[in-house]
């Protein structure tokens, strides 16, 4: 997990500011150490009970171990590569020219509103004046 610490320390970017696929593989990868670290440490121990040794099944379990840190490797190091060649969707923080636009239209709305309210008004007053 170094080589993605690194990758994300150089971005200067969290983890979870990554797509969600990328941040799905990298916790599938923790899993993956976890997994192999608590195997090992369950072979070491039956290994460490056992009082015959079988030289070929050591070898082959060995082999196993290696094979699968070699793959965990690979996969850490193409998860640092894929973080390295992220790219954040830049920020735009200029207004849009549209946002007057819709200020102006909004304004005509209340003038007419007041208008109408306006008139009403008069007319409410002036039938009071009659009666």
């Amino acid at each position: 997990m170094k080589k993605i610490s690194e990758a994300l320390r150089k971005k200067g970017i969290a983890s979870k500011a990554l797509p969600q696929e990328l941040q799905e593989s990298i916790a599938k990868l923790r899993e993956d150490i976890l997994a192999y670290n608590a195997a090992v440490e369950e072979y070491d121990n039956e290994k460490g009970e056992e009082d015959e040794e079988d030289d070929e099944a050591a070898k082959e379990a060995n082999k196993k171990f290696e094979d699968l840190a070699d793959a965990i490797a690979e996969k850490e190091i193409e998860l640092a590569e894929a973080i390295e060649n992220f790219q954040e969707a830049p920020k735009n923080d200029e207004p849009t020219p549209a946002t007057p636009q819709k200020k102006e239209d909004s304004s005509v709305g209340w003038l007419v509103f007041g208008g109408v309210v306006l008139a009403l008004t008069l007319g409410a007053v002036n039938l009071m004046k009659k009666k």
